[in-house]
């Protein structure tokens, strides 16, 4: 009950205006001492991460801090499919007939949503990014990058249970698409912004025949200024994880087919 009347009261609010000035706020010198509060309140490991000297001048800084060389190790193993960010599985699911099964209707068109194809039968990861996570997104695989596509839209929330009551987060937000190919295998990696979230910025470029754009296993495809959700969609991978298991950025998510 105390969910839909937030719901029912952000849906009086202008969420994308609110979304940008939060995300300047956030970027202003002046948030400095709320990103020290920020830290304690949620607890966050600093042992993980590299620490600016003077400390974290802003409250964006503490979401898009660094990780300390070797604190997250990306699986080498040839098979391994890995975590793109620290975050918490809401959903294993799979493409059908264009659509992702267990998310609340009116149900996804997914190649309009993805601004391309995707093939039937595709499996599907929904990551939840919490306020004390890193806000960097990576490759879950090695491969060459599509397409990169961002659609400006809503800024619903996306922490559950708030996603799971409507999917409009996934339908309506501002989402940012990067399509790689992986061998045979067919990837999208979904940014999805949500209320609060400033800007969500992918950092590669579409490829094209006559200069393809590379990309190893766990490098950066994007930051999310502030918190979000990551919707990965492959084809030819079995998740090994399952929902409400926590994440870590490289660490194996699942372990792809390959071919041969």
């Amino acid at each position: 009950m105390h969910d839909g009347w937030l719901i029912s009261g952000l849906s009086l609010l202008p969420r994308r205006t609110l979304s940008r000035w939060m995300g300047r706020a956030a970027a202003s010198r002046l948030s400095r001492e709320a990103a020290r509060a920020w830290v304690r309140l949620h607890r966050i490991d600093l042992s993980e991460c590299s620490i600016p000297d003077g400390g974290f001048p802003t409250m964006d800084a503490v979401f898009t801090r660094e990780p300390r060389p070797g604190s997250r190790p990306v699986d080498g193993a040839l098979d391994a499919v890995v975590s793109p960010v620290d975050g918490t599985c809401v959903l294993v699911s799979e493409v059908r007939e264009g659509t992702i099964l267990g998310l609340p209707d009116p149900p996804l068109d997914l190649p309009s949503w993805l601004g391309g194809p995707v093939e039937d039968g595709s499996t599907v990861v929904v990551l939840y990014l919490s306020p004390r996570d890193l806000h960097h997104v990576h490759a879950p695989r090695a491969g060459q990058v599509g397409r990169v596509h961002h659609r400006p839209g809503d800024r619903w929330p996306v922490r559950p249970p708030w996603s799971t009551r409507s999917s409009s987060p996934y339908a309506d937000n501002e989402r940012a698409v990067v399509s790689l190919v992986a061998g045979e295998a067919q990837w999208h990696v979904v940014m999805i912004g949500a209320f609060g979230v400033g800007d969500v910025r992918p950092c590669v470029a579409s490829s094209s025949e006559a200069s393809p754009v590379s990309v190893d296993k766990g490098q950066r495809l994007g930051t999310f200024h502030l918190g979000s959700t990551v919707v990965l969609i492959g084809t030819r991978w079995t998740p090994t994880v399952t929902a409400g298991e926590p994440v870590r950025l490289g660490a194996r998510l699942g372990t792809a087919c390959l071919a041969g």
